[in-house]
């Protein structure tokens, strides 16, 4: 989700071409549209609010906005991939970038694992309520959080497991990633970079349609290897994100742009939802593709001052970790505060004080998280990296002349 997680920044958008940490506002605006349908899956979708007659027409539309999840993925690799192709030639290149991961990912990670095991340990599944569905491990070990496997033991269990820590199997797909594409980039020359992304992409897809056993639903939604054409499809954006022509292409004409990608994000959606596009097999390598051509119109820097639900948005993207990783076990301890029952089994359209209550206190604590523990950490990692970086150029140079 990512979250998945990396800062939007245009130093890293622009491939080393801006040395400046502003934000892109597009990409954080992409960003906040997609943990925002993530939310709205998870607690309208999901849960009873939507399903009465009068709303029902809602239920139908939302039917499929975990896609936000697949942007999560695409813009992570747009990032991320950037970030690595700058950064190729540098000596402190792994440490680097895994000091900035490690400090992006683990600390709230650990947090939250932390109160789920805590809960457990205190035996709270013997309340009842929601806590069986918050809590209950459904066969799932320990181990496969702490180790970021559970996505795999989620595909071979058919099950989500505990929802106090349900969304982390996307996690577990971002981590995977993190470490594929360091060593990809690292050994890949640059001017291959965008070939094998793509091929990446087309043997995830292969994989999806042909080469998994059984392809259950929820084998081809999280096992890493039939995810991976997401994250690579936005590694082949930064990679023609580096050239100049495809730069000054999307910045001369980036209204006309945006407003296309809109157009075919929506126009796909759709004939997902009211068409006859429903096989995820046909789904994830097209929003793949889709959200990358979205990602690369977004990229281009801002002109003018954005709207109100534009800025909110924005401000969703930025917490957008936060927000994620909160959002389900806190709507299943709302449901459980006022009704005693998981958000799920509640009547049909009983389920909105537990949604309002839960979504309040979710983004209260996500904005709360984002200013007092991730972004610190992040500045603690940012400068820790940029020290090796230091140390390890200067050892680098020592090394060079002990040899002329």
């Amino acid at each position: 989700m990512t979250l998945l997680f990396d800062r939007p920044t245009l130093r890293i958008v622009q491939a080393g071409h801006q040395q400046t940490e502003r934000r892109s506002g597009g990409l954080d605006t992409l960003r906040g549209g997609a943990v925002l349908a993530v939310l709205a899956w998870h607690c309208l979708n999901n849960t009873s609010v939507l399903r009465t007659p009068a709303l029902s027409f809602l239920q139908e539309f939302s039917s499929h906005f975990f896609f936000g999840v697949d942007l999560f993925f695409v813009l992570s690799g747009f990032l991320i991939g950037g970030a690595l192709m700058e950064s190729r030639e540098r000596p402190d290149y792994f440490s680097r970038y895994a000091v900035r991961r490690i400090g992006r990912i683990v600390p709230l990670y650990v947090v939250w694992l932390a109160a789920f095991l805590i809960m457990s340990w205190l035996g709270a599944q013997r309340l009842g309520g929601a806590f069986p569905w918050l809590l209950g491990l459904d066969g799932m070990p320990y181990w496969s959080f702490l180790t970021f496997t559970q996505n795999f033991y989620s595909a071979e269990l058919g099950t989500w497991g505990p929802m106090w820590l349900g969304v982390t199997w996307t996690l577990a797909i971002e981590v995977h990633f993190y470490v594929l594409a360091a060593i990809l980039v690292y050994l890949v020359p640059p001017r291959w970079m965008g070939p094998v992304s793509l091929a990446i992409v087309a043997a995830a897809f292969v994989l999806q349609v042909y080469g998994w056993p059984s392809r259950g639903w929820e084998e081809i939604t999280v096992l890493t290897p039939l995810r991976l054409d997401a994250p690579f499809a936005g590694v082949f954006c930064a990679w023609l994100w580096r050239a100049r022509a495809t730069r000054e292409l999307i910045g001369r004409h980036a209204p006309m742009f945006k407003c296309a990608a809109l157009a075919l994000v929506a126009g796909a959606y759709l004939s997902v939802v009211y068409g006859n596009l429903r096989d995820p097999d046909s789904n994830f390598t097209a929003n793949a593709l889709i959200f990358g051509l979205a990602t690369l119109a977004f990229a281009a820097p801002d002109s003018g001052s954005p709207s109100w639900p534009v800025r909110f948005m924005r401000w969703c993207g930025v917490r957008c970790y936060g927000l994620y990783i909160f959002h389900v076990g806190i709507l299943g301890l709302a449901s459980h505060m006022i009704f005693t029952s998981p958000p799920n089994a509640l009547s049909p359209g009983m389920g909105w004080p537990a949604v309002t209550v839960g979504l309040a206190i979710t983004f209260g604590l996500a904005a709360v998280s984002w200013r007092y523990f991730e972004r610190p950490i992040m500045r603690w990692a940012a400068q820790s990296a940029a020290q090796r970086g230091s140390v390890g150029s200067v050892m680098s140079r020592s090394s060079v002349s002990r040899f002329l």
